[in-house]
């Protein structure tokens, strides 16, 4: 048997990325009583166990330098 050649397969456009390309542009700064939700809630889950102390620091000072 006489082998059959193989189609060209036609090249696929690569897709378009949905997200928007990283901004360099600062933080967006939080509203006072909605960084004290945030700390709130990050107390919850230090006192939970589900993040430990440093966790809760770092996330802490990020929170805080936004105000």
């Amino acid at each position: 048997a006489k082998p059959v050649p193989a189609k060209p397969v036609a090249a696929q456009p690569k897709p378009v990325s949905a997200t928007p390309p990283a901004s360099t542009a600062p933080a967006p700064r939080y509203d006072p009583v909605d960084a004290l939700d945030r700390l709130r809630a990050l107390a919850t889950m230090l006192d939970e166990g589900l993040i430990d102390r440093s966790e809760f620091d770092a996330k802490k000072a990020k929170i805080l330098d936004r105000l």
